[in-house]
């Protein structure tokens, strides 16, 4: 399929709704860089859970061998806490 082919896409009303809006909103200039962003987001999810399922299979894998140090709670609920500040 080339650029110039359109592909005709039937929303269910609430996407169709929110589809409209934005459009309306100015955010997107047409339902083609609308979907283009979406489509954009979803690989970027993929890549963020691929990432994170070999992250964790590693982490299995040390863990199975002994190679991990005890969880230092405090340690982390100040890291947690400190990511949580920066995020606001």
């Amino acid at each position: 399929m080339s650029t110039t082919d359109t592909l005709k896409l039937n929303y269910p009303a609430d996407v169709q709704e929110y589809v409209s809006q934005q459009l309306a909103s100015g955010r997107f200039d047409s339902e083609s860089a609308l979907a283009t962003a979406a489509i954009q987001v979803i690989r970027e999810i993929e890549a963020a859970e691929q990432k994170f399922r070999e992250d964790l299979r590693r982490s299995i894998e040390q863990a199975d061998r002994g190679e991990i140090e005890p969880l230092d709670t405090e340690q982390t609920l100040a890291e947690a806490r400190r990511r949580l500040g920066d995020a606001e």
